[in-house]
């Protein structure tokens, strides 16, 4: 093993999106038939994490529960890499990834911070680096346009929305005819989900979406655009 890395998400549904997203680059998932999956050190995957496999790369993706949690498991992670780095199959690759439209303080300065603590080196003043062999990167996800959320909720309405643009029209005219007026985000999702998936249920996130070309070419275009198909790239190299 050449490369083992970390990606921290906000929640399951992020987990969900990577998962497919990695599925569709060629990743096998290393979950066991029977007993406990293991990384590569031997160690139990933390609860409700996923595991990936693609060549000489693993990677295990984390649902945090929360910016919060990110930032505690990330201090936690880089910590025990920088701790271990050197060592056969230690974590070299460790992404927090959240959505932009978290209120606060400056994240990634959060993360940088975190780092800074964790292992006594300032980071520059980006969203990617690497000190002793070990690779952070800080992945943002927004939809790119003003009339979506900035999230990844957003994004993923977006993509429906491009991709099948009568059927968003359909979408658009149930959420305008709600009395809240909820933005086209989290809620426009979940009608594409009842309404063109429902057999999968919210595992639409880790199937449906990349199973459909349509939609699946209009989602990887904008994390082309985001920056950050060259973060998983790296985590491939």
């Amino acid at each position: 093993m050449t490369r083992h890395g970390v990606v921290l998400c906000e929640g399951y549904h992020d987990r969900a999106v990577w998962s497919g997203w990695l599925t569709a680059r060629g990743w096998k998932s290393m979950r066991p038939l029977s007993g406990k999956a293991l990384d590569p050190r031997g160690r139990e995957l933390p609860k409700g994490a996923f595991a990936f496999r693609r060549g000489h790369a693993f990677v295990t993706l984390v649902p945090c529960g929360g910016w919060t949690e990110i930032l505690r498991l990330f201090a936690l992670e880089a910590q025990e890499a920088f701790v271990e780095s050197g060592s056969p199959n230690a974590v070299d690759f460790i992404a927090a990834c959240f959505d932009a439209d978290i209120a606060g303080a400056d994240h990634g300065q959060s993360i940088r911070d975190r780092w800074r603590k964790a292992t006594g080196h300032a980071p520059p003043p980006r969203d990617d680096w690497r000190h002793e062999g070990i690779a952070v990167h800080v992945v943002r996800f927004t939809a790119g346009e003003a009339r979506w959320r900035s999230s990844l909720d957003g994004l993923v309405a977006r993509s429906f929305a491009e991709a099948y643009p009568a059927r968003w029209r359909n979408v658009e005219a149930w959420l305008e005819s709600r009395e809240d007026k909820p933005e086209p985000s989290k809620e426009a999702m979940w009608s594409v989900m009842a309404g063109w998936f429902p057999e999968q249920g919210e595992s639409f996130l880790q199937h449906g979406i990349w199973h459909d070309q349509s939609i699946r070419d209009r989602l990887t275009a904008h994390l082309d655009e985001l920056g950050i198909t060259r973060v998983v790239e790296a985590m491939e190299a």
